[in-house]
């Protein structure tokens, strides 16, 4: 999972009733309609996705969202900043193989003059790139892009969903 993802977060369930929660929610959702879902790894945080949902998601369309960093980087701040300088240490220095050590150091000396939208800049070239890698693995054939330019959630959903039916999805 995400060095950051559990911040802020409840604890995660153990793997059986995390399985148990997404039936659940499973059952309320209408299948006639398309089902939203981030491009997830086999796990989330400690809990496994389940191999049918996991072999579905991969089978799936991708929709690749492309904000500018500069946007996401403000949208971060506003999500972690609040968290404080020693939880987001931890959180890079659990990174810190992928990031490298002057790109670590860059950002922890950042966190301690809280410029936290340095830190968010530099985990984003590291989580940039391995959402591209991730890409990288699914068939070209099966992904399309769309530009959005501006953090505005409601604004994105509704662009998003004209985006897909239009594409016939």
């Amino acid at each position: 999972g995400s060095a950051f993802g559990a911040i802020g977060q409840e604890p995660q369930p153990t793997n059986e009733q995390f399985e148990n929660n997404l039936a659940g929610e499973w059952h309320f959702l209408d299948k006639s309609q398309p089902i939203w879902l981030e491009d997830e790894s086999i796990t989330m945080g400690k809990n496994g996705i389940p191999d049918t949902l996991f072999n579905a998601m991969r089978a799936a369309p991708v929709i690749r969202v492309d904000i500018p960093r500069e946007v996401r980087a403000k949208r971060l701040v506003q999500e972690y900043a609040c968290f404080g300088t020693e939880l987001l240490a931890g959180s890079v220095a659990r990174i810190e193989s992928k990031l490298g050590g002057l790109r670590t150091k860059e950002a922890m000396d950042a966190l301690q003059l809280g410029d936290f939208e340095k830190v968010a800049h530099i985990t984003l070239e590291y989580y940039d790139k391995a959402y591209l890698n991730g890409l990288g693995k699914r068939d070209p054939r099966t992904i399309r892009s769309i530009s959005i330019d501006r953090d505005d959630p409601e604004k994105t959903a509704e662009t998003l969903v004209e985006f897909i039916q239009r594409l016939g999805f």
